[in-house]
């Protein structure tokens, strides 16, 4: 598995932005944001496998 820097880099600032939402959701909300997280965790995920499968 060859990824690039710029697509690794570039796959790791959608995650926070991801993370850093449902954070500020909790944060401000004041509410669980459990949800949230595994959401973005998930698609973080069906992100990665697509990328290796371009590969």
């Amino acid at each position: 598995m060859s990824v690039r820097r710029p697509e690794i880099l570039s796959f790791f600032a959608h995650a926070a932005v991801l993370l850093h939402r449902a954070f500020l959701v909790g944060i401000y909300g004041q509410m669980d944001t459990s949800p949230q997280i595994s959401e973005a965790l998930k698609v973080l995920h069906m992100e990665a496998i697509v990328r290796e499968n371009r590969e």
